[in-house]
């Protein structure tokens, strides 16, 4: 009877590392979803950002387009959220 209790302890005690392990890389996966989104925002912001930096050089270099950049670039980034790219 000593054998089938150790036996059932040590069941027990493998069944709790093993929910305590898939809980920790639970939380590991979450963690990487997390930073792995905050990192795809911020490439959206500088691809956004580029985009406005591309325009006011453009204008800066011509006058003559006067805005034109400005406008070219604001319509594009609307298509883009519009198609479902995020900015």
């Amino acid at each position: 009877m000593d054998i089938a209790l150790a036996k059932a302890s040590k069941q027990r005690r493998m069944v709790l590392e093993d929910d305590a392990y898939k809980m920790q890389l639970e939380m590991l996966v979450a963690e990487r979803s997390r930073a792995l989104n905050e990192a795809l925002e911020n490439l959206n912001d500088l691809q956004g950002a580029g985009c406005e930096t591309l325009a006011i050089a453009l204008d800066l270099h011509d006058q003559g387009t006067s805005g034109h950049s400005r406008r070219v670039a604001d319509m594009t980034l609307e298509i883009a959220k519009k198609s479902g790219h995020r900015r």
